[in-house]
């Protein structure tokens, strides 16, 4: 004599299961940058400004040594 309590919890398997039903799927939707990402003062301050600071301090030093070799 078997009861439906006598029987072992087994998790359905296959498309129909319930376990996959009520999990959905989830996509993190990237049409738009994060909070804060990367826009254009971001790119004067960390690429523009030093690549700018770069030539002008070649250019300082290309005159300076110009200067001295005509002596």
């Amino acid at each position: 004599m078997t009861t439906s309590d006598d029987k072992p919890d087994i998790p359905e398997v296959g498309p129909r299961s319930p376990s996959r039903e009520a999990t959905p799927t989830r996509r993190s939707p990237r049409t738009r940058p994060p909070e804060g990402g990367f826009g254009w003062s971001r790119a004067a301050a960390f690429v523009i400004l030093p690549v700018i600071a770069m030539l002008l301090g070649a250019a300082a030093g290309y005159l300076k040594w110009e200067d001295s070799s005509r002596t």
